[in-house]
C-alpha cells in the first residue's frame, strides 16, 4: 500500500428504492506503493477467482475506459476497479461510476479552493485527515450553519487533532505526537 487510504461514505441509499431499505453507497480506495501496481492487479485478479470457486462469478463492464468487476456474495454487493495509482471498491458499481464522474467534472473536493486552503494551513507531519461532508450525515441542517469547533486537544496523551468548518464539510486532522 502506499500512504492514501480513503474510505467515502457516497450516500445513504444508492437506489432511493423503499421495497430494499437504506442501501448505503461506501468507497474505499487504497493508493498502490510505487511499482507495486502488478501485485495489485494481482490481488484483484486473485480476489475474483476466489469468489467465481465460491460460486458467485463476477460481472465485467467498462465505464469511461475503466473495467469494473462486480458481484453478490452472501447478499452483499462488491465492485472493484484498479484506476491509476488506486485499487478501489465500492459497495455498488454505480457508486464507482459516480466516482469517475465526479473526478472528471468541476465539482469535486480538488476543486474546492476553500478545501485546498484548509488543507494547506495543516501540519505537514500529521497521521490523517478525515473529511467529512456534513450535509450527507445532517440532511435537517440549513446549508452554510455552524457544525461548532471543537478545540485542539489531546487525544490519549499521544495525538491531537484540529478541526475546521465550512459551509456543508467538516475535516479533522490528526497530528502525531512532538
Amino acid at each position: 500500500l502506499g500512504s492514501e487510504i480513503t474510505f467515502a461514505y457516497t450516500d445513504l441509499d444508492v437506489d432511493q428504492a423503499a421495497s430494499n431499505g437504506q442501501q448505503p453507497g461506501r468507497l474505499l480506495a487504497l493508493e498502490i506503493a510505487p511499482g507495486q501496481q502488478p501485485l495489485a492487479k494481482s490481488f484483484l485478479q486473485l480476489f475474483w477467482q476466489q469468489q467465481a470457486l465460491a460460486g458467485n462469478p463476477a460481472s465485467v463492464q467498462q465505464v469511461n475506459g475503466v473495467r469494473i468487476l462486480s458481484g453478490r456474495s452472501a447478499g452483499i454487493t462488491t465492485a472493484s476497479a484498479l484506476v491509476g495509482e488506486f485499487v478501489m471498491f465500492a459497495s455498488d458499481v454505480s457508486v464507482l461510476r459516480h466516482s469517475f464522474q465526479s473526478a472528471q467534472t468541476a465539482k469535486n473536493l480538488a476543486q474546492s479552493a476553500e478545501y485546498r486552503r484548509q488543507v494547506a494551513e495543516l501540519p505537514a507531519e500529521r497521521i490523517g485527515l478525515a473529511y467529512f461532508d456534513t450535509h450527507l450525515f445532517l440532511p435537517e441542517r440549513a446549508a452554510g450553519e455552524p457544525l461548532g469547533q471543537l478545540p485542539n486537544q489531546d487525544l490519549n496523551s499521544d495525538f491531537t487533532h484540529s478541526d475546521f468548518t465550512h459551509s456543508n464539510f467538516t475535516a479533522l486532522n490528526a497530528a502525531a505526537p512532538k
